[in-house]
């Protein structure tokens, strides 16, 4: 019988804080199985130890006559630690959130990490500079760390292409990449970044092999929606959608600008509603990509009014889009199909691009 058991904690009655306190943990993971009328009910909740609040509860109702008993409690399983121990759960948002106005001076690598993954949420520009900085100082105390190395280049990725860097951001991206993999080629987390920073020096083929590396490793992460995006933008859409649907599946928390993957494999072949209905998913008003989604979706299917709409938030965005839009876009979505659907798209919404 296990410290944590049931039976223990009824006999000593401790509390959630006391638990904390007594075993070390800060959450503290408990659930309950009943069956009633030949139904299973799992209900499973996630409590911080320091306050006592449930940060997240879940109420499982599987289906017996589809599956047998192993196969429940292995989907179960995935979908419970999808949502609170994957980088997207709510373990990490949790941590991260305490991490909000914290000095990126001296972090520790799992502090610089946890701003990584708050930033790859947010995609904001002061959330970029906060974690690059605390990225940087990780790196510089602990060279030899893997993690903070290829997370380091990842945001020399993004500095190049979504906030304008020079073309020598992304040449140092490749170097941080290649050195994380080289520390630990087996790492999941360096096989996801390094695929990331491939696809934008557009050497497909090492992208593609880099990405079936990463989930061959983790198949049962959400980060592995990020990789279906880029797969989306080069083009191998029915692979991207799988990704991504398996992302979702394991975690419903995964960010909103996952959902350009659906959003252009539904546009691609013309099927604007759909996409439509995908881009009013990503929900990140600060991210320049989320009016992009609209207005393109909405430019196609001449609803001229409500592209509009679309197309002032991107304006209050990014003031120059009409200027450096066409660039953007080329930096972003790096290949000839998804551009031309994106640049059109925009011109039928009322956008006119130089």
């Amino acid at each position: 019988m296990g410290p944590l058991s049931r039976e223990r904690l009824k006999q000593e009655q401790l509390d959630p804080r006391q638990i904390g306190a007594r075993y070390g943990v800060r959450f503290l993971l408990d659930g309950s199985v009943r069956c009633h009328h030949g139904k299973i009910l799992v209900g499973v909740r996630l409590t911080d130890t320091t306050t006592g609040a449930h940060v997240w509860a879940e109420t499982y109702k599987p289906r017996v006559d589809q599956k047998d008993l192993f196969e429940i409690e292995q989907d179960i399983s995935l979908k419970v630690l999808g949502a609170t121990i994957d980088v997207h759960g709510m373990i990490h948002r949790t941590m991260a959130r305490e991490l909000n106005g914290v000095s990126p001076g001296n972090p520790s690598v799992h502090q610089a990490m946890l701003k990584f993954y708050h930033y790859l949420r947010t995609g904001t520009e002061d959330r970029f500079k906060d974690a690059t900085m605390a990225l940087e100082n990780a790196v510089k105390s602990a060279p030899d760390n893997e993690l903070a190395t290829a997370a380091l280049g990842g945001m020399c990725a993004d500095e190049f292409l979504i906030f304008s860097g020079s073309k020598d951001y992304l040449k140092r991206a490749l170097a941080l990449v290649e050195d994380a993999y080289r520390l630990n080629p087996n790492d999941y987390v360096v096989q996801f970044i390094r695929a990331y920073v491939y696809f934008y020096t557009r050497d497909q083929d090492t992208f593609l092999a880099a990405l079936e590396l990463a989930v061959r490793t983790n198949p049962n992460i959400s980060t592995n929606g990020e990789l279906a995006l880029y797969c989306a933008y080069a083009g191998h859409a029915d692979r991207a959608v799988a990704l991504f649907e398996r992302a979702r599946y394991l975690n419903p928390h995964i960010p909103g600008y996952y959902y350009l993957t659906p959003f252009m494999a539904h546009a691609y072949p013309g099927e604007y509603e759909q996409a439509l209905s995908e881009a009013l998913q990503i929900r990140i008003p600060a991210l320049f990509m989320d009016p992009i989604a609209r207005a393109v979706a909405l430019g196609y299917l001449g609803r001229q009014t409500e592209a509009g709409t679309a197309v002032a938030e991107l304006r209050q965005l990014v003031p120059d889009f009409e200027d450096t839009g066409r660039e953007l876009i080329q930096r972003i979505w790096r290949y000839e199909q998804p551009v031309a659907l994106l640049i059109e798209g925009l011109r039928k919404a009322g956008m006119a691009l130089i």
